[in-house]
């Protein structure tokens, strides 16, 4: 994911803060107490006692933006983007491309057909929760819940570690999450991660063994999309990144 860290309206206060913060500072420290040619002080001779404002921590002279909970995160106002929360940080990713939405709408209606008819499980899509501590939440492209994880599935969010997620990479969030992200998901034992890149026409399985993931297949060209969650189930490639000749 591209990140941003913080909500549009809280990084534009932040930087309006710290610049008359800086302002203030100039004004009251000698220039012999700068750092020559900086225009930096060489220290703060003030210290504050905490408050919070928005989303302004000051503490020591030094602002700092607090670290939330998932529920201090689920508070934050909606303004139509897609954040995440992870370690108590909160992520922002841009919108999806049509290529990203091509290939999440062909995946999620094969996948959606055949767990209906087998009547094994739920399958979801961004832009949905998935809580995996008291200060993560991500959002993958797509979710899949068998039966026998139903209860993880909440009114507003899923609780737990799905079977399944599914990452649609795009160059602005290919290294988040195939770093960050796949290393949350080790930790809260989701059994299977997909990578599907739509511009190379790949797509790699990755199965959790011990702490671990392991690539169990990497397919590309005119293969087939099959896994053991879904036995019967497949897709071809071709099927899958058949972009009718528009990229």
């Amino acid at each position: 994911m591209s990140i941003l860290s913080l909500p549009g309206w809280c990084t534009l206060y932040f930087g309006c803060f710290l610049n008359n913060l800086f302002q203030m500072e100039r004004d009251r420290i000698p220039n012999s107490s700068l750092f020559p040619g900086s225009g930096l002080p060489a220290r703060k001779q003030r210290v504050s006692k905490p408050f919070v404002d928005g989303c302004i921590m000051r503490f020591m002279g030094i602002d700092v933006i607090p670290k939330l909970t998932y529920e201090e995160f689920r508070q934050l106002p909606d303004d139509g983007k897609r954040y995440e929360l992870i370690h108590g940080e909160v992520h922002v990713t841009p919108s999806p491309t049509t290529r990203h939405q091509w290939v999440l709408h062909h995946l999620d209606y094969s996948l959606t057909t055949y767990v209906q008819r087998q009547n094994v499980g739920e399958v979801w899509v961004a832009p949905l929760d998935v809580r995996l501590s008291d200060n993560t939440a991500v959002q993958p492209d797509l979710i899949y819940v068998s039966n026998a994880r139903a209860e993880i599935i909440q009114e507003n969010f899923i609780a737990g570690s799905p079977d399944l997620v599914v990452e649609i990479l795009s160059p602005s969030t290919a290294a988040h999450d195939r770093a960050t992200k796949l290393r949350i998901y080790a930790d809260a034992g989701v059994p299977q991660v997909w990578y599907i890149d739509p511009k190379a026409k790949t797509v790699e399985i990755l199965k959790l063994e011990g702490r671990k993931y392991f690539v169990d297949a990497a397919l590309a060209g005119d293969q087939l999309l099959t896994s053991d969650l879904f036995p019967g189930w497949e897709l071809p490639l071709d099927k899958l990144f058949d972009f009718r000749g528009r990229f």
